[in-house]
C-alpha cells in the first residue's frame, strides 16, 4: 500500500469521516508546510453523491494518527496493521488491557491449532478474535465490561455482530465472551463448542 484515504482511516478505526477530516483540517491550520502530506480529492457515493477526501502516504498517516486515541488501546492494532501494509513496523506500547488480551491470544494459539484472526472487522464492528474454520468471534472481557450498563450493551453489540456476520457469509457465528481472570474456563467453553461443530 502506497496511499490511504481519510475515509479509509475513518472506516478502520471505526470513526466518523468528519471527524478524520476535523483532524486533518487542524493539522494543516497550525503547520502550513503539513499541507504536502495530504491530497485533497473527492469520493463519489453510490447514491451519486460528492464528498472531499484527502489521500496521504505514510507520513501524514503517521501525523493524522499521532494522539493516544489511534495508538492507544485495541487502536493500537489497527495502526499496526495498516503500518504493515505501508511496509513500515509500529511498536504497540502495552498496558495492562493489552497484555491481558495479548496473553489470552497467546493461550488460544497453543490450544487451537487453525487461524485465529485478531481485530477482525465484520461489517461495521470488530471483534477481537475470530476462527474461521468454525465461525467463532471470542469476546476478550476487561474487568470495566462487568459493569452492569457495559454488559447490557454487550449484549445489544453482540445481536449486532451476529445479523452483520449472517447477512454477510449467509450463515450463523457463535460468540464466545471470555472474562478476564477466568480464561481456563474461557478456553472450556470453546473446547466445547468446536467439538460440537467437528461432529
Amino acid at each position: 500500500m502506497k496511499t490511504i484515504t481519510s475515509f479509509e482511516v475513518a472506516e478502520r478505526f471505526g470513526k466518523k469521516h468528519k471527524h478524520i477530516l476535523d483532524i486533518i483540517n487542524q493539522i494543516t491550520d497550525k503547520d502550513y508546510t503539513s499541507k504536502l502530506l495530504f491530497s485533497q480529492a473527492t469520493r463519489t457515493t453510490c447514491q451519486n453523491k460528492s464528498h472531499t477526501i484527502y489521500t496521504m502516504q505514510v507520513a501524514g498517516f503517521c501525523l493524522l494518527t499521532d494522539a493516544p486515541s489511534f495508538s492507544r488501546g485495541k487502536k493500537a492494532h489497527i495502526k499496526s496493521s495498516i503500518m504493515k501494509d505501508f511496509g513500515e513496523r509500529f511498536a504497540i506500547v502495552g498496558s495492562a488491557r493489552n497484555r491481558g488480551e495479548d496473553d489470552f491470544h497467546s493461550m488460544l494459539r497453543r490450544f487451537i491449532a487453525v487461524p485465529i484472526l485478531r481485530e477482525h472487522k465484520i461489517s461495521k464492528y470488530l471483534v477481537d478474535f475470530y476462527i474461521p474454520e468454525y465461525r467463532l468471534i471470542i469476546e476478550y472481557d476487561e474487568k470495566y465490561h462487568k459493569a452492569e450498563k457495559r454488559a447490557a450493551l454487550d449484549i445489544k453489540r453482540e445481536r449486532k455482530v451476529l445479523a452483520a456476520f449472517s447477512e454477510l457469509h449467509g450463515n450463523n457465528a457463535k460468540i464466545v465472551r471470555v472474562e478476564s481472570g477466568r480464561e481456563i474456563e474461557g478456553l472450556a467453553e470453546i473446547s466445547k463448542l468446536i467439538q460440537g461443530r467437528e461432529q
